[in-house]
This record gives C-alpha cells, structure tokens and sequence, in this order.
C-alpha cells in the first residue's frame, strides 16, 4: 500500500536521495485547489537539473519535473513547448509561461523554483501548492 506524509508548502533545505534510486530524482506529488494533482520528479542532482527535459519522454498532462533552487531555464533541444512556472520558496506561483522550443526564461526577482509541465497546464499566479512525499522518499 502507497503511504503518502502530510503536505507541505516548502522543500527541505537539503534534499537526499531514497535508498536505492538510480537517477538523481525524488517521486512526489503537487497538490494544489481545485483538484489540482501534478506528478512530479524533483531533480536534486546536478546533472539531472542541467539535463532538464533534454532527452525525455512528453511529459504527460498530470506530470511534470521540479527544478529546486533553479530561477532560469531554456528550450534548446526541446521539440514540443512547455509550461513554465516560476515559484516562491513558499511554492506559491509568480507566473505561468508558454515557452515554445529554443527559447529561454530569465531569471525574475523572487523566483526560487522553476516547474516544467506539458503545454497548456492550468496554473495561476497566486496559486500556492504543497508537496506531498512517497513515504520511502524522505
């Protein structure tokens, strides 16, 4: 049975990696209102944050990849556009961006995280988020 731990509405200080895992990436879930439920792999090693979505499947329209401690990003190398919401320390949303292929984000006063979701994803400046943990990831 697939045990959750209460949300929250921040990211640790530090992050580690579960036991076992090959890739630099940690499973958790955004929960956010109106229904909202993002699957989403938080990068925490370096090369998997540098790699960003070079190289992966389409991300589904539920799925999408956190960027911790990351205020910029690009689509060089991408072939389909993303979504990409910049976010506060607190996981709440700055703002929402279409960014089609060779393209970049620059950095915006107060971003703290970057998410990486498919086009056309449903999230809203003001929006707050929290995070809930797979309970063997912490």
């Amino acid at each position: 049975m697939r045990r959750t731990v209460a949300p929250t509405s921040r990211l640790p200080a530090t992050l580690s990696l579960p036991r076992g895992s090959v890739r630099g990436v940690i499973p958790a879930t955004l929960v956010g209102r109106r229904g909202l439920r993002i699957r989403v792999d938080i990068a925490i090693g370096r090369a998997e944050r540098a790699r960003g979505l070079l190289g992966a499947p389409p991300l589904g329209r539920r799925e999408g990849l956190l960027l911790p401690r990351t205020r910029s990003v690009h689509t060089f190398g991408l072939r389909a556009p993303i979504t990409v919401v910049r976010l506060r320390d607190d996981l709440s949303v700055i703002d929402s961006v279409r960014l089609p292929p060779r393209r970049i984000v620059f950095p915006r006063r107060g971003t703290t995280h970057i998410l990486e979701l498919a086009d056309g994803a449903d999230l809203r400046t003001g929006d707050r988020l929290r995070l809930a943990w797979n309970a063997g990831s912490d």
